[in-house]
């Protein structure tokens, strides 16, 4: 049997042990709980390689790019909703 949230906390593990702390913070990030806590933390989950401020901006921007079931994601579809308009999201996202 796989276990995949065992799987990314060992790879996150390796990462970070190869000095690649923002890769590994990533990966982790890619978890709606993890992004979550992050922001709750004050912490914004890196973004495309930005991190601190420029990261929270562009995840401000960007809500759709959020994982699926991140309060960050939920507010901006439900914004969207109120609003009647659509969230973009990719079509090749696997959430």
């Amino acid at each position: 049997m796989r276990d995949k949230n065992c799987e990314v906390l060992k790879l996150s593990r390796t990462l970070y042990g190869a000095g690649l702390k923002v890769a590994a913070v990533s990966l982790l990030c890619q978890d709606a709980r993890v992004f979550d806590a992050m922001v709750s933390a004050g912490t914004p989950c890196p973004y495309d390689g930005k991190i601190g401020a420029k990261a929270k901006k562009l995840w401000l921007e960007n809500p759709a790019e959020a994982p699926e079931g991140t309060k960050l994601r939920l507010a901006a579809v439900k914004k969207a909703q109120d609003q009647n308009e659509e969230v973009l999201v990719d079509p090749l996202d696997d959430d």
